[in-house]
């Protein structure tokens, strides 16, 4: 305290000067009209970019929610209208996935607590085929996208086409390929391939991908499409996951028609 009073001491003339000078500025200001508008001016104009730029990032966080939950009621809006008596859909968020690498992963979170996934379940994105549920742990699920090296998927060329196997061309999350399309099928860029149903993680007739090119000697029996996926893997936000009901009488059925001997 003592050191503070001796400082004070020490510059009280200029701190009367600051004073001083602020109130000569306050009056100078208020009683002119020049002055007083220019102030008003500079000081609008710095509280007024500053409140702009508050604004912006205010803005942009609102917009990011107002994002989200579009999202979410769209994928929400989808898994109803899509819903068959086989197939019913569920919204479910990404929270983390990979689409550069060799093997790519999802990881998604279930919205409705009460509905219960299994693996081997179709994940869909705005009603395109997207991947498949592996494991699931509570309200989480570890899904493999269609850009996963090793994997096979079946395909049909049109709704009315040759069936075909699709796989991924490694390192490029944009396209895939469907191989053993025999050579006499007519097929344009611009055809869609559709899904089959036959593996039951996906219903039939959902979109993969759109072909670009056709490829393989005209003297072979069987070409290979290469297609561009109708889903983007790299800004995956919100998938419906899709729920078979009678997934377990199906799989009865075959696991019966394995068990059959058969004699001539």
């Amino acid at each position: 305290m003592r050191d503070l009073f001796r400082l004070l001491g020490r510059y009280h003339v200029l701190l009367l000067f600051f004073v001083a000078q602020g109130f000569a500025l306050s009056w100078y200001a208020s009683s002119h009209g020049h002055p007083r508008g220019k102030w008003v001016r500079s000081h609008l104009a710095i509280t007024g970019a500053w409140d702009a730029q508050w604004s912006s990032i205010a803005s942009l966080a609102s917009l990011a929610e107002e994002n989200e939950q579009l999202a979410r009621d769209l994928a929400e809006a989808r898994g109803q209208t899509h819903s068959t008596p086989s197939f019913r859909h569920h919204p479910a968020k990404v929270i983390r996935s990979t689409s550069h690498a060799t093997h790519n992963v999802l990881v998604l979170e279930k919205s409705d607590s009460l509905q219960r996934w299994t693996p081997d379940q179709g994940v869909l994105s705005q009603g395109f085929a997207a991947g498949r549920i592996l494991e699931v742990e509570g309200a989480y699920a570890l899904a493999v996208p269609l850009i996963t090296a090793g994997m096979e998927w079946s395909g049909r060329v049109r709704r009315d086409g040759p069936v075909g196997r699709v796989r991924w061309k490694v390192g490029d999350p944009e396209r895939g390929q469907m191989i053993d399309v025999p050579r006499s099928t007519n097929v344009f860029p611009g055809d869609t391939l559709f899904t089959t149903g036959f593996q039951g993680v996906f219903p039939p007739d959902v979109p993969i991908g759109r072909v670009v090119d056709r490829k393989g000697p005209e003297s072979e029996e069987f070409s290979t499409l290469e297609f561009e996926y109708l889903v983007d893997f790299r800004s995956l936000r919100y998938v419906e996951w899709v729920e078979r009901p009678d997934a377990t009488l199906i799989d009865s059925l075959l696991n019966t028609f394995n068990n059959l001997s058969w004699t001539d």
